[in-house]
């Protein structure tokens, strides 16, 4: 009987405490793996972003003159959207007055014309991005495979992309602090380096002369070069 009593009572305090456990500390000790997964994983995303160093990036450089010259293809269209989000639709409108349909420029009262819609080179952008999914973060509207330097691209070039027609302004285009933080310092200081000027690896900025539709896919081609 005693013993019977003894088995009821241990019974009954394991019980007890099992309960405070699955009501108090299980919860807490699920939301701290939880968390400790999360960290784990972002440090992993973290860890899988290899940014090359300046004399990486250097030694790719050799891949740009594969651009073409006269013909090229837009590869990307990216809508930059609030708090630093993009959206890459298939494709889009543009106009002189509204620029990129969906895209920041024309929220400000007073947008600068010239600075309407920009342009990067997509195998540069691609070599310091590392992978297709992190191009857009560079928050460039057109990401194309075209010569953007000065020499095959001066201001005033007329370019056609879809239906619409464009105009190379001469807004310079430079690197930013938010680029350092998207694809490293090196990356940074190779595009604002003096010898690299003339080949706008960060872009250059067109401004739309006739409305139009483009797309993904679509040609780029010179109309006229400039005066």
């Amino acid at each position: 009987m005693v013993e019977s009593n003894r088995k009821i009572f241990f019974l009954l305090i394991f019980s007890i405490l099992y309960y405070n456990y699955e009501i108090h500390f299980a919860p807490v000790a699920e939301r701290f793996a939880q968390k400790s997964v999360a960290a784990h994983t972002t440090e992993e995303k973290q860890m899988a972003i290899q940014r090359l160093s300046l004399s990486q990036i250097e030694a790719r450089i050799d891949q740009l003159a594969e651009s073409p010259q006269d013909l090229g293809v837009l590869e990307y269209i990216v809508l930059r959207l609030p708090d630093e989000q993009r959206a890459t639709p298939q494709e889009a409108g543009v106009s002189p007055d509204g620029g990129l349909e969906g895209d920041r420029w024309a929220r400000p009262k007073s947008p600068n014309p010239g600075a309407q819609i920009s342009v990067i080179n997509s195998r540069f952008l691609r070599i310091i991005a590392g992978d297709n999914a992190r191009m857009p973060l560079a928050g460039d509207n057109l990401l194309v495979d075209l010569d953007l330097s000065e020499e095959n691209l001066p201001a005033g070039t007329q370019l056609q992309i879809g239906t619409a027609t464009f105009e190379v302004t001469d807004v310079p285009h430079t690197g930013c602090q938010k680029f350092q933080r998207r694809y490293g310092k090196d990356a940074l200081e190779v595009v604002n380096a003096e010898p690299y000027k003339s080949q706008r690896l960060r872009g250059l900025f067109i401004r739309t002369t006739q409305a139009g539709k483009i797309r993904v896919g679509d040609s780029i081609r010179k109309i006229t070069a400039a005066p």
